[in-house]
């Protein structure tokens, strides 16, 4: 099995580069991260932090995925790529960026769950730390 991996791997590196859907992926993870930006500034977050979190989080994501595409100005595409889209496809991001954004939760919720299960004392004591935080408070 260890072989068969290998050269699976040594096999994936030996494709075209045109074989490896580059542009596209890319383009469409340009078009979430100025979602995200774009619903950052209309949103108020002032007035919740848990938001401000979130929004990072998926800014981050999407330039992240972005990047592991072969962007390599982000700044330079952006201005691009704002230039290129239409009003009308800004107002259909949320379609397209919004399944990916929850797709990005759930694998961050299943990584906390299996996080938990590898060492489940982790989470006994991060409560008892909230509990200790919260009598400090009071």
């Amino acid at each position: 099995m260890k072989h068969l991996l290998a050269g699976l791997f040594a096999a994936s590196l030996a494709l075209p580069v045109a074989a490896q859907e580059p542009a596209i992926v890319a383009s469409d993870d340009l078009d979430c991260a100025i979602f995200v930006a774009l619903a950052m500034e209309s949103a108020e977050l002032s007035d919740d932090p848990g938001a401000s979190l979130s929004f990072a989080a998926g800014l981050t994501y999407f330039i992240g995925r972005y990047e592991g595409q072969g962007g390599t100005d982000l700044k330079q595409d952006l201005r691009m790529r704002l230039g290129e889209i239409s009003l009308q496809s800004l107002s259909q991001l949320g379609a397209k960026c919004t399944p990916k954004l929850e797709e990005m939760t759930a694998g961050l919720d299943a990584a906390g769950e299996a996080f938990d299960e590898l060492d489940p004392s982790q989470e006994d004591a991060a409560e008892e730390g909230e509990a200790v935080d919260e009598a400090a408070t009071e």
